[in-house]
């Protein structure tokens, strides 16, 4: 296990304040400074006896602690006057002393501030005083921001009522300030045993800037006490970019400094350590309950390691994604009712539950807390506490309040919710009830529901009676909204007439009323019923076969009756009619496929007929309905419609044509269709009426059009019915329905490339480029068809659409982009930054202005015998290359291409890119002349001129090696950022400077001199 300390740390500011009306008063061994009118004289001395805690590799490596002092002045109102540097008064006995450590800063002052924020190592490069002139303290410091490369030191003085000058202010503070640290500390202790040893140890997922001054916004004041419970002070949103940890340099066991975040469960921070086992742990910073803790500046976190560490992984980034080694319970699953640390047990009844939302109510919830006694029998904990709240801090699906009752004796929890009533609209809420006790926790997902029906819910009609052994299938759905908890679900099937079809191979259990008396009403229809098991949402399917002839009422069958019922749902009742003739509709064109191929619950030894259509909105589709009539003795003949036939189809996803735009013209229409209203659907969904135009026929084309790309579902068409509640008597024929499956094609294929210069990358594969801006890449991928399983062409176009492609490193390459490539349809998205968009026009020859070099070739495929010979499509001009250039210096991470989706169902295709970092040798020498190789494993900056940010990483892989990775956190300039490059040995400070990055690049040796 992992015992996690924290404790506050400070640095100490001595100031000693001097007020002046004359010269005379600031004469020394200093010599003498002159004092405008108006201003104040202060000078203060330093002392910082604990520096040394500071002065850590991954801040403060060059050990100087305090470098420089800026003090913000500001009026009584708090408006903003001017910005004052402290300047070092040297020790008039060792003049070599360091301010920060021993001695004295001095500074001139307007006489009428009376508020000073002091600020140490704050870079002021990007700071534009002139603006800032009259801004509010609360607006000016609570935005001032800092990178994580340096330590920043702040405290504010305000003068009280009646005090005059900031002189008296100070006196007050009896001259002496607590600074306060905008960072916090991370150390990991090594064991006194044999546990584990550590040898290294980093940061990941913390923030890259931070706020330089703590701002209460709630308050609206700076005041700021030590404790891990006190507010955060975090930059804008836009700021607050994360760092990742990686084995560089800094991957060692100094201490590490952190800039304040929440750190959520959601978001954590991790500590990644290294083993001298070899093995990669992750930690995180949680307080002695798992809760995280939220990372406060100025407080230390320190990790001591008391146990044995679980969770070992043999690589740095399997350890990033895995399981933490100091919070196991991450990694129990929240359908497992019962955790216990082995003295400690907590158990909760039910994980989930579900409960009927169509009125306000209140629930109870149990759990139990059990302690195990000296026996080893678990038993009450009278003792514990044990805390229910709603994760998230709020719900829909009740209330927020939540009573727990805890009873000591029997060790029982009663937790009572009052539940909210579901919207009109609402079928579904839920909400998730932490229960805790110490570090123990379970989780009970509350759902209240609408109840569920089965629709659309469809059987076969018009089944010839006359012979029994007739096929029947019946298909229901389960909403895809259905709570997947509740899954699989228990299915009631009751029957007239039918068994199950046993070629299928589906074999359903039956319960009777003397099995099963719960699972049948007083006055139920049925002696048994079939119990069908739903693993999955959406369409389900039964088989059966007529086992009797159905009787007659009259000259008339009676219709068949079946039921579905199941818990949370609506029983449905469906009726299945019988016919005196054998007529039956069927569907031309339609590829056949024995259902054991299939699996998902398709029939064995039966065929399924699926047609294929392409993945986009408005594909056509042409089905050729034909009306047939199958013959006793084996065989069929085509039937002619009646003057009166109507037909039926349902269908969720397809549409029908205005007359003008039917393919090859209004002349080629051979039916009417008509929408129904919905209040007339019933329980098949959404339906069609059409009937022939020309009747006396056998066989018809209806054309159709698909309303959304992904439009796989089930068709049905059937023969119109009698609708006595509206007034409808059907006077046609009866035919025995169809069912088959609309099947999409797979979605279309970029088939993409990456170039640069000589490299290729093939799409979902990885790369890695230099950091050189301006490189010439070019996007290569394909708008083009290709050949189905039906030995169909499919393609993408019909309807406009866009590409997109996000690459936030590159920019457009105006210079190459020429005629083919116009901004019209090749341009940066206005709305998501870091997005191109390539359009797609809608008709196809529209397209063709790139190359033929497409991956795919759309021929026949001589190998499938379903429509043969259609030959080869014309892909002239689909193979897009589009011109960009990378525009950032850290040009890693993804590209992505996708399509629109709600028009086109295109395979997302990536590319991970990585910068191949920048090598070299660096010596340092004391002297300028005799130069030295830095050792393998020695500590260097490289940080902007000027102290900060630390744009890069160097680790000195061998003497005299390094290699360079930059950080994408931070801005900085290819050609104009200047660099400076220090490297420290006790107290000598090597300094080297380069004049850009670029420079860096081209002539890669580093000399470093002594810091004078």
């Amino acid at each position: 296990m992992i015992k996690r300390i924290i404790w506050k740390f400070a640095v100490c500011l001595l100031v000693i304040v001097t007020a002046a009306c004359s010269r005379d008063e600031l004469e020394g061994g200093t010599g003498e400074q002159q004092v405008p009118e108006g201003y104040l004289a202060i000078q203060f001395g330093t002392n910082v006896p604990d520096m040394q805690q500071v002065s850590t590799r991954s801040v403060d490596s060059d050990g100087r602690g305090i470098q420089d002092m800026v003090l913000y002045c500001f009026s009584a109102s708090g408006s903003f006057i001017t910005t004052v540097e402290a300047k070092i008064v040297t020790d008039p006995i060792d003049p070599n002393v360091n301010a920060s450590l021993s001695g004295s800063f001095s500074a001139i002052v307007p006489d009428y501030t009376k508020i000073i924020h002091f600020v140490a190592n704050q870079n002021l490069t990007d700071f534009n005083e002139s603006e800032m002139g009259g801004k509010h303290e609360s607006d000016l410091m609570a935005t001032l921001i800092a990178s994580s490369g340096r330590m920043i030191y702040w405290q504010r003085v305000a003068c009280e009522e009646g005090e005059d000058n900031m002189a008296v202010a100070l006196e007050r503070e009896g001259k002496k300030i607590v600074m306060v640290r905008n960072q916090a500390r991370v150390t990991v202790k090594n064991p006194q045993n044999s546990y584990v040893n550590i040898d290294a140890f980093t940061t990941h997922n913390t923030h890259a800037f931070g706020t330089v001054a703590p701002y209460n916004s709630e308050t609206h004041d700076f005041e700021w006490t030590p404790g891990v419970k006190g507010y955060l002070s975090l930059p804008a949103n836009d700021e607050q970019i994360h760092l990742e940890g990686t084995e560089d340099g800094s991957f060692n066991l100094d201490e590490k400094y952190i800039l304040e975040c929440e750190n959520e469960l959601s978001d954590p921070v991790s500590v990644i350590l290294h083993g001298e086992n070899g093995k990669y742990y992750r930690v995180l910073l949680l307080d002695e309950e798992s809760e995280p803790l939220p990372i406060r500046r100025n407080h230390s976190y320190n990790i001591e390691i008391v146990g044995p560490l679980s969770y070992g992984y043999d690589s740095f980034a399997e350890a990033l994604d895995g399981t933490p080694t100091n919070n196991v319970w991450i990694s129990v699953p929240d359908d497992i009712n019962e955790v216990s640390d082995g003295t400690h047990r907590l158990i909760v009844d039910e994980t989930f539950v579900v409960y009927l939302g169509t009125t306000t109510r209140s629930v109870d919830l149990t759990y139990r807390y059990e302690v195990k006694n000296g026996d080893g029998e678990y038993g009450p904990e009278t003792t514990g506490q044990v805390l229910a709240t709603w994760v998230g801090g709020g719900t829909t699906v009740a209330t927020s309040e939540i009573k727990n009752v805890y009873d000591n004796n029997t060790g029982i929890g009663t937790l009572t919710i009052t539940l909210n009533q579901l919207g009109q609209n609402e079928t579904k809420r839920e909400g998730i009830i932490q229960v805790k006790a110490g570090k123990l926790r379970r989780t009970i997902k509350v759902i209240t529901v609408r109840e569920f029906k089965f629709e659309p819910t469809w059987t076969s009609a018009q089944i010839y009676g006359n012979v029994e052994g007739q096929p029947v299938t019946l298909m229901f759905t389960i909403p895809e909204d259905f709570p997947e908890e509740l899954l699989p679900l228990r299915v009631k099937i009751g029957a007239d007439w039918l068994n199950i079809r046993q070629s299928t191979g589906q074999q359903l259990a039956t319960i009777t009323s003397i099995s099963n008396p719960d699972e049948f009403s007083e006055n139920d229809p049925w002696k048994f019923k079939f119990v069908y098991e739903a693993t999955h949402t959406g369409v389900q399917r039964v088989y059966f076969n007529t086992v009797l002839k159905p009787e007659k009422e009259g000259d008339a069958y009676k219709n068949g009756t079946l039921t579905i019922e199941a818990e949370h749902f609506i029983t449905l009742e469906k009726v299945f009619p019988f016919s005196d003739y054998n007529y039956y509709i069927s569907v031309g064109g339609l590829i056949g496929v024995n259902g054991s191929n299939l699996g998902d619950e398709m029939p064995d030894g039966e065929t399924v007929y699926y047609c294929l259509v392409p993945q986009k909105v408005s594909a056509p589709v042409t089905f050729d309905v034909q009306l047939r009539e199958e013959k006793e003795g084996g065989g069929n003949d085509l039937v002619v419609s009646s003057e009166n036939d109507v037909f039926l189809l349902y269908s969720q996803y397809l549409t029908r044509y205005d007359d003008e735009d039917i393919p090859g013209g209004a002349g080629n229409k051979e039916c009417h269709f008509e929408p129904i209203d919905e209040g007339t659907w019933g329980t098949g969904g959404r339906v069609f009426s059409f009937t022939p135009v020309q009747k006396g026929k056998s066989d018809y084309k209806i054309y159709l059009k698909t309303d959304r790309p992904n439009s796989a579902e089930v068709i049905r068409i059937a023969s119109s019915e009698s609708n006595p509640e509206a007034g409808y008597e059907y006077k046609g024929n009866h035919y025995r329905s169809i069912t088959f499956e609309l099947a999409n094609n797979d979605p279309f294929k970029f088939s993409g490339k990456l170039k640069n210069g000589n490299l290729t990358i093939n799409a979902n594969e990885s790369g890695e480029w230099s950091y050189e801006v301006g490189q010439e890449v070019d996007l290569e991928f394909d708008i083009t068809s290709f050949r189905g399983t039906d030995n169909k062409s499919a393609d993408p176009f019909g309807t406009e659409f866009k590409v997109y492609i996000d690459a936030p490193m590159l920019e457009i390459d105006d210079n190459r982009r020429g005629s083919a490539y116009p901004e019209e349809i090749f341009k940066e998205d206005p709305n998501v930054e870091g997005r191109f968009i390539y359009v797609v026009k809608a008709k196809r020859d529209e397209n063709r202005n790139g190359t033929d070099d497409v991956a795919i070739k759309d021929v026949d495929n001589g190998n499938v015998q379903v429509n043969p010979g259609m030959g080869p499509a014309d892909q002239t001009g689909e193979h897009k290359v589009l011109p960009f250039k990378t525009k950032s210096i850290v040009s890693a991470g993804e590209i992505t291409i996708s399509a629109d989706e709600n028009v086109v169902i295109f395979s997302d295709e990536s590319f991970t890119i990585a910068n191949t970092p920048i090598t070299g040798t660096i010596e340092f020498s004391e002297d300028g002349k005799s130069y030295s190789p830095v050792p393998k494993d020695g500590f260097v900056t490289f940080e902007v001129e000027g102290g900060s940010p630390r744009i890069g990483s160097m680790t000195i892989t061998e003497d005299g090696k390094y290699t360079l990775r930059l950080r994408k956190e931070y801005r900085y300039d290819w050609e104009r950022t200047k660099i400076w490059v220090h490297y420290r040995v006790d107290d000598k400070i090597y300094h080297a400077d380069v004049n850009s990055l670029k420079e860096l690049f081209e002539n890669s040796t580093i000399k470093m001199n002594l810091e004078q």
